[in-house]
């Protein structure tokens, strides 16, 4: 069993706690429930002008990855063995960030919600959940409540939970939300933007469309979905990610798609994708992928050229990732190691957990090749 492990702590391991799952609540009794919660700030780190992105690349089609040439980054910390994490999502707390927390839905159904440390600090049974969109910072009825929003793979409906805080053994509340419609059912999302009042979450549908809804408390019995646009894709997508104003998506048979909120596409590149992410690594961008095997492939977020390769591996005690799955990037603060963002993968060969602090990545990313790569 892997255990949590720091660089900066000892060895240490802690009994989870559950969390409860309380069904059929009206709006009205989960506003009661987390009343006391105070309301978050927000963002939480000031970020470097970002970096220019396409400039000097290669012709199109051509990689600007040495062949064969992988680049080791060291794994900061292994998460409590869990169920395996079919999508990541982070709730950072901007007043006390050594409390916020991850988020990973279930592999055999549910989720699971992981302190700082990498322990579960509560879980939830339910369906099999598909994509993860968060917003820290939701207004509802006043109250800033974390939500999290996700598609139940078994009905392709468009779901919506809950977080609080305030009780000793957090609880998660299954929150009633307007039916979200998309062509064939939804089959994931991911967060587009969140604002003062609202979230706007793209909805990636089982067919060859998506559309970009905001999610809002308009003070009804339920939590007011509106659309706000709505596209056709030129194959089916499975995942997506954000980047500035753009859309990135993953499709199984077309590779990656870069598409405007008009749903205007820009670029294109027909490789091999399961998973896909963005991050921001102090204003050098990313589109990470993973194709079901080792290594990572980055692309730059402009032209959906190929930039990078990355494996990472073993650190002291935290072991290396073996085979990455699902993926996530978060630049906000979570404390310690991860005051300035963290990546979390899940290793689809134990089913854990692994992160990396987001300036070790950085730092090793930008580092001169020389003593940070091994030919392979």
């Amino acid at each position: 069993m892997f255990l949590t492990r720091r660089l900066n702590a000892l060895l240490q391991s802690a009994a989870p706690r559950r969390a409860r799952l309380r069904r059929g609540c009206t709006l009205g009794l989960v506003i009661g429930l987390g009343a006391a919660l105070a309301a978050c700030s927000g963002s939480s780190d000031e970020e470097e002008a970002a970096a220019p992105q396409g400039a000097g690349g290669p012709p199109p089609g051509q990689s600007l990855i040495q062949e064969d040439a992988i680049r080791d980054i060291p794994v900061t910390q292994v998460f409590e063995e869990a169920g395996g994490g079919r999508a990541i999502g982070f709730l950072p707390d901007a007043e006390t960030v050594w409390a916020g927390n991850f988020v990973a839905t279930v592999r055999d159904g549910g989720m699971d919600l992981y302190n700082s440390d990498g322990e579960i600090i509560a879980n939830m049974s339910g369906p099999r959940l598909n994509g993860v969109a968060t917003a820290p910072n939701f207004a509802l009825r006043g109250v800033s409540l974390p939500l999290v929003i996700s598609v139940d793979a078994n009905t392709d409906q468009v779901r919506a939970y809950a977080l609080s805080r305030q009780e000793e053994t957090p609880s998660l509340f299954d929150l009633p939300l307007s039916p979200i419609e998309i062509e064939g059912g939804a089959a994931s999302v991911c967060v587009y933007e969140e604002g003062p009042g609202y979230v706007d979450i793209v909805v990636v549908g089982q067919m060859a469309r998506a559309g970009i809804w905001r999610i809002s408390d308009t003070g009804g019995e339920l939590v007011n979905a509106s659309q706000r646009s709505g596209f056709t894709l030129d194959a089916p997508a499975r995942a997506c990610a954000v980047s500035g104003a753009d859309i990135i998506f993953a499709s199984p048979s077309a590779g990656l798609a870069l598409v405007n909120a008009d749903g205007e596409t820009l670029a294109e590149r027909a490789d091999p994708v399961v998973n896909v992410a963005y991050g921001d690594f102090f204003g050098t961008r990313r589109i990470l992928v993973t194709t079901g095997e080792n290594p990572i492939q980055l692309y730059d977020p402009q032209t959906l050229e190929p930039l990078e390769q990355i494996e990472l591996v073993t650190a002291l005690s935290a072991e290396g990732v073996e085979l990455p799955g699902p993926l996530a990037v978060s630049r906000e603060s979570f404390g310690g190691v991860y005051r300035t963002g963290v990546l979390i993968v899940e290793d689809r060969a134990s089913g854990t957990l692994k992160a990396v602090a987001r300036d070790t990545f950085a730092r090793q990313l930008l580092a001169p090749d020389e003593g940070t790569s091994e030919t392979r």
